[in-house]
């Protein structure tokens, strides 16, 4: 923050202001302080670590996650840091600390066998599964010692835990404190032995979290000091193996006959069958007719196709990712499909004071999981649920496209239009100006939506025009009003139907990009697809959607229906195959299978930084609906595309690329986390684009680019490495993947990643607390680090690290820190393949994992049964009834 800044926040007058800038990050406007801060005027900047560190001012911080402001002052708790490591926050000495509160003690057990003043309770009241100290209310006034205390005449040295046996006292407690300390421990952060009972720390080990140094915070160099305050644990998300309880369903036949229609896409209703609908006796929700089916969906599909990679609060993948959420059980083992949501930080933006994700702004045990980025299709669908279909729809009443002719103008809205932010805006604004009859406004979109309103008198009538997206209405209509709440639909329905909504739009995407219109009809990004152009690429399933109605919404005492305070049993992106498998099985009773199979939903989206610390995007083709997912993780060689011309970026000859997988952090938490997976190509600059011009790289590197697509062979992509005749492929001829012309590298701003629940279904690993992953070969430098990328010694855009990186790229005195054969293949992560086989099936995951990257019917012909029974989850057969789909004709009433 520029000084001029901080001077004005100084001369702030917080008597007269009160609390300001409430719940905004401030750590960076304090100088990094706690408590009494200008910047939050009469209100404190405190972070959790401050509550449990006994800053004077923020005794009631104690879930506050990052730094906030707020009005945290208040009294010194009685108990604090409960069951939390304390000794060395407490300078070692067991008895009454400050840093368990005003009335708490920080004891070990056998303090408490000892009867040491303060601990008397402690053996009793002990967590066993906690640290080696421990805050806790342990005094009593009677003890019985049941421990030796060695004398100090005869010390004892076999201790090897501060929970049991006798304890050898310390001989120097701190020891240089304040000198230099890195070659007297090795070079090494935390405990160290040169320190006493201190520890060796400096800001860095603060800022990447090393047991120990928690207190090191602007400690500019190594010194020796008393730094330890260790922080709780982050929370257990790690799950057991599969039980193998569920069965493994047949496959559908690809080779029968494809049933045509049926889709929810293909329905043409014209409101004559609005009360034609199946027979319910159920108390959920009642069944749909053709025409709400019709109206509801191109509500849906409008507001996708108006989704951009920079605004998709609607975008298809949203709708399935609420239908996923929606369906999960709570923790208590009861829900499913109820159409309510738990609210808890939804509309969380993660980011420090300086507004930046990648900065270790929060400690390890603060990452939770949540429904957090659904909040703006939730109340979208809520709009759509009590929205006046019969007004709204009835051709009488709203048309469109259309505009309204011969008609006053009212308020002079002509030249002044009224700007809205939705349709039924302008509509009530007709209702609430006298003399207005009739209205026009664009279609607007239901998230930043702004559009003018223009007001016309009854003397108006509404002409249909032949395109454009204006939206022409009556205030008043003779029409009925109903909508789908007051025809006793449910808000469960709507979220499971809008995911087949969403899934149709998706195919419907991919498949015209095959064809080659890579917008669609409808506009939108550009969708590169591997295969276009050529047979296969389209995606036909053997049989559409079944929809079924009955779900029963979730009785809510909030503020808005749809909320719940009861919470989600969430899953983990961390998890490996094994719990992923594990997770689904509980959660919706799925096989191994179905569970590889649901997992495609992820080819449409894209990561939500600020939401959930990941970035990028699954597959480059995010909005349409393929089995790009499995290609990817599977390692497939396909085609790199980087530009909106969908250039087949290859290796010199023209051959698909060979994809390397590594690991990399996200630095949003203190050690690094959350981790995500990210995949380079190797291929070619893309010479056609001319992709060394576009900057934003080592200029080392672009001028590598250059020249490798100046001076090539006639036909080649770029000037192939190794030797080999015209054709040959790069893993053939390249012995090294992290140099050269042809190298291993990223689509950069539109990387291809995925989390550890998608890779672990390919590949086996383990997977710590914090969620870093390990038990590969390529993973062995991976760890809590300053170093973000598994691959580090290999660079992040094809330039590795070199000994002296001042020299020219094609100075012959250029070499590498490091090269050897791992550095050679692009350092992959070389997990091995997942070999867990769900029992009774005849596959393993990742055998499954190729059949689909291999077979795209196979695929979705197993994906469209395993969708259903997700949205289905919670009920029995006998409690749903098909509203739409292949039997369906046979249950109409008419």
């Amino acid at each position: 923050m520029p000084a001029s800044h901080r001077r004005f926040l100084r001369n702030l007058k917080p008597e007269s202001d009160g609390l300001l800038n409430e719940g905004k990050g401030c750590f960076g406007f304090c100088d990094k302080k706690a408590g009494d801060c200008d910047y939050c005027g009469t209100g404190q900047c405190c972070r959790a670590i401050d509550y449990r560190n006994g800053v004077e001012g923020c005794e009631l911080a104690e879930n506050v996650i990052g730094s906030k402001c707020g009005n945290w002052r208040g009294e010194t708790p009685d108990l604090r840091n409960e069951g939390m490591a304390c000794f060395g926050a407490c300078d070692n000495t067991a008895g009454d600390c400050g840093y368990c509160g005003a009335g708490g003690q920080c004891c070990r057990k056998i303090d408490g066998e000892r009867c040491v003043p303060g601990c008397e309770l402690a053996a009793l009241h002990w967590i066993e599964d906690g640290p080696g100290s421990q805050c806790g209310y342990f005094s009593a006034t009677e003890c019985e010692p049941t421990a030796t205390i060695p004398t100090p005449t005869a010390p004892t040295n076999d201790a090897t835990s501060a929970d049991e046996g006798p304890i050898e006292a310390p001989t120097g407690g701190l020891m240089h404190e304040g000198e230099n300390c890195g070659g007297h421990c090795n070079n090494e952060s935390g405990d160290c032995d040169w320190c006493g009972t201190g520890q060796c720390c400096a800001n860095i080990d603060w800022y990447r979290g090393v047991p120990g140094c928690e207190l090191a915070e602007g400690q500019a160099t190594a010194v020796c000091g008393e730094f330890s305050a260790p922080y709780p644990e982050p929370a257990e998300f790690r799950l057991g193996m599969p039980l193998g309880t569920a069965e493994t369903p047949e496959s559908i036949s690809a080779s029968g006959d494809t049933v045509e229609g049926g889709w929810i896409r293909d329905i043409a209703s014209t409101g004559e069958d609005l009360h034609f609908t199946p027979e319910y006796s159920g108390d959920g929700g009642k069944p749909w007719s053709q025409f709400e089916m019709s109206l509801v969906r191109d509500l849906i599909v409008r507001e996708i196709r108006r989704a951009s990679p920079g605004r998709d609060e609607i975008s298809g993948a949203k709708f399935l990712r609420l239908a996923f959420h929606d369906c999960l059980l709570y923790t208590d083992g009861e829900g499913g499909c109820d159409g309510c949501l738990n609210w808890d930080m939804m509309g969380n933006e993660l980011g420090g004071a300086n507004g930046r994700v990648e900065d270790r702004e929060y400690e390890d045990f603060e990452r939770k999981q949540s429904n957090n980025g659904l909040q703006h299709v939730v109340e979208f669908l809520e709009h759509v649920y009590t929205l006046d279909l019969g007004h709204t729809y009835a051709s009488e009443c709203w048309s469109t496209p259309a505009t309204v002719s011969g008609g006053a103008w009212v308020a002079d809205t002509r030249a002044n239009p009224v700007w809205v932010t939705s349709e039924d805006e302008c509509h009530q604004l007709c209702l609430e100006t006298e003399d207005c009859a009739f209205f026009t406004v664009p279609q607007l979109r239901f998230v930043h939506g702004r559009g003018p309103c223009r007001l016309f008198g009854e003397s108006g009538t509404v002409r249909q025009l032949s395109r454009g997206r204006l939206v022409a209405g009556r205030a008043e209509c003779p029409h009925e009003s109903w909508s789908l709440q007051s025809t006793g639909k449910s808000r469960a329905d709507l979220w499971a139907f809008a995911s087949l909504v969403a899934t149709e739009e998706g195919i419907e995407r991919h498949n015209y990009a095959c064809d080659g219109n890579r917008r669609s009809p409808h506009g939108g990004p550009v969708m590169c697809t591997q295969f276009e152009g050529e047979e296969g690429c389209k995606i036909a399933p053997a049989r559409p959607f079944v929809f079924k109605t009955g779900r029963k919404d979730c009785r809510s005492t909030l503020d808005e229906p749809y909320k719940t305070d009861k919470i989600e049993a969430f899953p983990d992106e961390h998890f490996n195959g094994t719990m992923t498998v594990r997770f689904m099985e509980e959660q919706f009773g799925f096989s191994g299978k179905e569970t590889v199979a649901i997992m495609g939903a992820h080819t449409m989206g894209r990561f939500q930084q600020q939401q959930t610390g990941h970035k990028y995007v699954w597959t480059s083709d995010f909005q349409a609906f393929n089995n790009q997912f499995y290609r990817n993780i599977a390692g497939r060689e396909d085609w790199f595309f980087d530009d909106d011309e969908c250039t087949k970026v290859g290796d010199a000859w023209g051959n698909k690329g060979q994809a390397v997988w590594i690991a990399k952090m996200n630095q949003v938490y203190r050690t690094g986390a959350p981790i995500q997976w990210i995949q380079k190509k190797v291929v070619c600059p893309n010479c056609a684009d001319r992709s060394y011009e576009r900057g934003g790289r080592h200029p080392d590197r672009l001028a590598q680019d250059r020249d490798c697509c100046s001076n090539k062979p006639e036909g080649a992509q770029c000037r192939p490495d190794g030797f080999g005749p015209v054709g040959s492929t790069a893993l053939e001829r390249d012995k090294d993947f992290s140099d050269g012309c042809e190298y291993s590298h990223f689509i950069f701003g539109n990387d291809e990643a995925a989390m550890g629940s998608d890779m672990g279904l390919m590949y086996k690993f383990d997977v710590d607390i914090r969620g870093f992953p390990s038990g590969c070969p390529g993973l062995a430098t991976f760890y809590p680090s300053a170093n973000r990328f598994s691959d580090w010694t290999c660079g992040i855009d094809g330039r590795p690290w070199f000994e002296n990186p001042e020299l020219s790229w094609n100075d012959p005195n250029l070499s590498r820190v490091t090269e050897n054969e791992w550095t050679a293949k692009g350092c992959p992560a070389q997990c091995s393949r997942q070999d867990y086989t769900y029992p009774g099936d005849d596959l393993s995951l990742a055998d499954r994992v190729e059949r689909y990257a291999d077979d795209q019917a196979a695929w979705v012909n197993d994906y469209i049964p395993a969708m259903e029974r997700m949205i289905e989850n919670g009920y029995g057969d006998a409690e749903l009834v098909v509203s739409y789909g292949i039997p369906v004709y046979d249950q109409l009433v008419r």
